[in-house]
């Protein structure tokens, strides 16, 4: 057992979105099952909203007896931050940070603002606690309870919730080791937005007609339907059925596909996010063909070094015919990428990293 470094009090909100805190959760836990820090739960029963997507932490250093409040939130607006929590932090850890988040937050909080880093999902049964205090926060809370639309509907979000963490893999289920096998392959699937659903659907269109041509090229240049397709949602069936995968991917077989394939092409979402796609290409160690990322993040991801830029999704062609031809630089990103990958986005390093910058001067 390691040296407890620090103690940890996680305050849960009712609605919290434990799939985009998912991985940076699992990695409070396994530091926790480590003897690196001790992790308690303290319900807070006021919701701030749905889905909240943020991470309320009290940690104390026990070397030095200092404590402090971090934020870590994971939200895909750069320029949206939650003022609230922003004012009673001392840090606050943005998931999709830039510039622009320095400025929204203002000449009063602005030196409390710092990256969160890359995020990828992850799911352990070891952290089924902490979901579990999550869960009977929202159903213990009469005013969650009526946001969800009542008990019946809060309930069923809680089995939604448990499914999730029960039946989905953890990161092992994509990370690799040194030298592992590839194919000539091409690994881009996204997924379709629901215009419906988000509101007004122009600019949601534009991004799912991206998405759709796209995949055309991508299939045209190179094949591979059971790799290049679009994720099976209802939004696909009906825009682009013959675009879908074939056959329906689940995700421990695209974590397959990702460990065996040489290449991976990633778009960025409607704000510029970038998403969890993005790190598990990382932990997969596929050489990745990406838009560009201006995103500022623990440590920098560089163009030419863990991914090659595209503008076109006809200079990606390009790109991944470069890359499937000479071989030698595909393989050098991939070792950069799960080198990267190790160091700054595996769930426990990546908590640890953030705990200890708690105690560092920006």
């Amino acid at each position: 057992m390691a040296d407890l470094q620090y103690e940890v009090t996680w305050r849960v909100y009712p609605h919290q979105d434990l799939v985009q805190m998912s991985g940076l959760l699992c990695g409070l836990v396994a530091l926790q099952r480590a003897g690196v820090i001790s992790l308690a739960v303290e319900r807070h029963p006021v919701p701030i909203g749905i889905n909240v997507p943020l991470t309320d932490l009290r940690v104390m250093q026990k070397s030095t007896g200092r404590s402090c409040r971090a934020i870590w939130e994971f939200r895909d607006q750069s320029d949206v931050l939650y003022a609230e929590q922003l004012a009673g932090a001392d840090w606050y850890f943005k998931r999709q940070f830039t510039e622009q988040s320095l400025r929204v937050a203002g000449t009063a909080n602005a030196h409390k603002v710092r990256p969160l880093g890359l995020t990828i999902a992850a799911f352990s049964w070891p952290a089924w606690r902490c979901v579990a205090a999550a869960i009977r926060t929202s159903l213990g809370s009469a005013t969650a309870r009526r946001a969800r639309g009542g008990a019946w509907r809060a309930l069923r979000k809680a089995r939604s919730d448990f499914m999730l963490w029960a039946t989905l893999p953890d990161t092992a289920s994509v990370e690799v080791g040194d030298e592992h096998p590839r194919e000539p392959a091409i690994v881009f699937q996204p997924r379709l937005w629901n215009a419906e659903s988000q509101g007004s659907g122009d600019v949601f269109d534009v991004a799912n007609a991206d998405r759709i041509h796209s995949v055309q090229v991508l299939r045209a240049a190179f094949g591979q339907p059971e790799r290049i397709g679009l994720i099976h949602t209802a939004d696909a069936v009906a825009l682009a059925p013959d675009l879908m995968l074939q056959p329906k991917v689940s995700v421990r077989r695209y974590h397959r596909q990702l460990k065996s394939s040489l290449i991976a092409v990633n778009c960025i979402g409607l704000s510029g996010s970038v998403g969890w796609k993005f790190a598990e290409y990382l932990a997969a160690g596929v050489a990745v063909v990406s838009q560009p990322i201006d995103k500022i993040l623990l440590a920098p991801i560089n163009p030419d070094e863990h991914y090659l830029v595209y503008e076109s999704i006809e200079q990606a062609v390009e790109l991944c015919r470069r890359l499937l031809k000479e071989r030698h630089l595909a393989s050098a990103m991939s070792r950069r990428n799960r080198l990267y990958y190790q160091t700054w986005v595996h769930p426990p390093a990546h908590a640890l990293h953030l705990l200890k910058s708690c105690f560092e001067r920006g």
